[in-house]
């Protein structure tokens, strides 16, 4: 709703008093407000808004909004692909990657997952750079091939230095970053790190 406020240069008081004069301020109305907006005015389970009400919020939208241009539009009271875009906002991670055009729950999201994203990659980039095999990637998974006759141990312990290095870089420092490395003979979720008594990292495997 801030975002269809500032978009109708209205405050955003006057925005919920005129499509909400109870003021119940539902948190399912500005899912049906964008709903209605973008063309679909119907619930998730496919019941449609009552068409009473469909008019009633098309009024107050056109009332409240200042903006000449669309308010012309929401004057014809037809939904579509440029006016649900209202509703949408934009999301910016701390690296400065902008994504547009992002609902509710990516807004938050992306700036989260966006770094571990960020962060994935600048790991998987150095990785390489350093000759390691990468394999595969799998969700947040780095699954890199080794020799049989490399040190595993000391190995494992670099990847993992590169992989919290490049997380760090991204998050500048400001949240603990940890991993957690496994030696296997194949990939597999369940696998985990083996220890010898003399400290060497076993291949764990999934017959064993």
């Amino acid at each position: 709703m801030d975002r269809l406020a500032s978009k109708f240069g209205c405050p955003l008081t006057e925005l919920w008093s005129a499509v909400d004069p109870t003021g119940q301020r539902s948190r399912s109305m500005p899912g049906a407000i964008a709903n209605i907006l973008k063309g679909t005015p119907f619930k998730k389970d496919g019941t449609p808004y009552k068409a009473w009400w469909v008019e009633k919020i098309w009024i107050g939208l056109e009332a409240c909004c200042q903006n000449s241009e669309l308010k012309s539009l929401l004057k014809q009271k037809n939904g579509n692909e440029e006016l649900g875009r209202l509703c949408l906002d934009t999301a910016v991670t701390l690296t400065g990657r902008v994504r547009a055009h992002t609902s509710y729950t990516e807004t938050r999201n992306t700036p989260f997952q966006g770094l571990a994203s960020d962060g994935a990659k600048e790991a998987c980039f150095e990785l390489v750079r350093l000759g390691y095999v990468l394999a595969a990637f799998v969700h947040d998974e780095v699954v890199i091939e080794l020799p049989k006759s490399a040190d595993h141990a000391r190995e494992a312990q670099r990847i993992s230095d590169v992989v919290c290095g490049a997380m760090s870089k991204v998050l500048n420092g400001s949240v603990p970053v940890r991993c957690e490395f496994a030696l296997a003979t194949c990939w597999s979720k369940e696998a985990e790190a083996i220890w010898s008594a003399d400290g060497q990292l076993l291949p764990w495997s999934p017959h064993r």
